[in-house]
């Protein structure tokens, strides 16, 4: 019985549960100081820019479409931002051509038609 470690005899039943409490709350304090070290000590310049494309067909009034997604590619190529947010590109060959230029980038990259959306078309829904 003296070889018995002590967190199992009864008196542990109280000892116990405040040392895991304690480990807890120092684990929490810990990672709360690395968040808040790295979020707001050392700032980062995010530049982003949110496009509309355009993309609809000419058949519903955009017109030039495939000249501005060509300059759209070119414009991104620049790199003059972060990340770049493309609205309304609605047909599949406007993706594409704009994928081209992406493509070619280094560190840079595009979604897939429908990757991001839940039912794999966009739909406006948002789900988790």
């Amino acid at each position: 019985m003296d070889d018995q470690i002590l967190l199992l005899q009864p008196e542990a039943k109280v000892l116990c549960p405040l040392l895991f409490t304690l480990g807890v709350c120092c684990l929490a304090i810990a990672v709360g100081v690395c968040v808040y070290k790295n979020s707001y000590e050392d700032p980062i310049a995010l530049s982003i820019l949110s496009l509309n494309c355009w993309g609809t067909p000419a058949a519903f009034g955009s017109y030039d479409k495939e000249a501005r997604m060509h300059e759209i590619g070119r414009m991104i190529q620049k790199e003059d931002h972060d990340i770049y947010l493309l609205e309304e590109l609605w047909m599949r060959p406007d993706h594409a051509t704009i994928k081209t230029y992406v493509d070619n980038m280094t560190g840079f990259e595009m979604t897939e038609v429908g990757e991001l959306a839940v039912s794999g078309i966009c739909d406006g829904r948002v789900a988790p």
